[in-house]
């Protein structure tokens, strides 16, 4: 630095002269949420060998839009 410690930097100065910058609006995100399979039980008998083979299956899945939330069962042997 060039300057004394009781002065501000240069490059400080050339900041604060410079114009503000615009500042747009951010674009509003809409988030959609959707469940893109079969429910897990609606085909029961694959339903019932996931449970027998490999002891647990999801049974069940409820996309909640207004609360932002995904809710389900999950089902083990």
């Amino acid at each position: 630095m060039t300057e004394p410690s009781h002065v501000p930097p240069y490059w400080a100065l050339k900041i604060v002269a410079s114009p503000p910058l615009e500042r747009k609006a951010p674009v509003p995100v809409v988030d959609v949420w959707e469940q893109r399979f079969p429910q897990p039980a609606s085909d029961y008998l694959a339903f019932r060998r996931r449970i027998n083979e490999d002891f647990v299956s999801l049974e069940n899945v409820i996309v909640k839009q207004n609360e932002c939330a995904v809710d389900g069962t999950v089902k083990v042997k």
